[in-house]
């Protein structure tokens, strides 16, 4: 049975990451540079996803340990 649940906001950031990637990958093999719009957007998005996951985790963490009360 598969359930279509909506995704949680770190795999939405995850999906835009990588799709960000993909085209960015495209973009290389045609142009063989990347602008610096594009290297900029990218690396604020990397940080966002990486900041969201520390976050995530570090809540994770916290519930683990109230519930090991």
């Amino acid at each position: 049975m598969f359930l279509n649940l909506p995704l949680s906001e770190p795999e939405i950031h995850g999906e835009s990451l990588c799709q960000m990637e993909h085209e960015n990958a495209k973009f290389l093999n045609a142009k063989r540079e990347l602008s610096d719009e594009n290297v900029s957007s990218y690396e604020k998005q990397r940080k966002s996803y990486e900041q969201l996951h520390h976050n995530v985790s570090l809540s994770d963490e916290s519930h683990s340990l109230v519930n090991s009360w």
